[in-house]
């Protein structure tokens, strides 16, 4: 390389990588992506049963997983919010239990995260009446 050519690397967080070159004044910008692999984000596979009765405890599991690294936060929510219950998380977040109040459809949600910050939500709905 002589003393007209200049290359400057710059490899950005996202590890995209921009060459620029330079040849006795003129420049050429040249953009590629790295090899790195492209993160998917994690798995739910919710279950729940389509119906409810009242006064009994109604389950929702989740089977969670992430292809590629590893789970950071597990959250369940009340949807609805009306009747609210109170929601029985177990230890390892994958289920979530609850008594039903009122004959009404009851909805909720479970949002995942993996360490790269990739997002999956998934919903479940339980019918309790007739």
């Amino acid at each position: 390389m002589d003393k007209s050519t200049r290359i400057f690397r710059i490899l950005t967080a996202t590890l995209v990588t921009i060459i620029i070159v330079v040849f006795s004044g003129q420049s050429t910008v040249t953009f590629g992506q790295s090899d790195a692999p492209v993160n998917k984000p994690p798995a739910i596979l919710v279950s729940s049963p389509i119906k409810g009765e009242i006064n009994q405890p109604v389950t929702i599991n989740a089977s969670i997983s992430d292809p590629e690294g590893n789970i950071t936060s597990i959250i369940w929510n009340q949807e609805d919010e009306f009747p609210p219950v109170n929601m029985n998380i177990s230890l390892d977040k994958q289920s979530m239990s609850f008594i039903p109040k009122q004959n009404v459809t009851y909805v909720f949600s479970i949002e995942v995260v993996d360490n790269t910050g990739s997002t999956t939500l998934k919903s479940a709905q339980v019918n309790v009446g007739p």
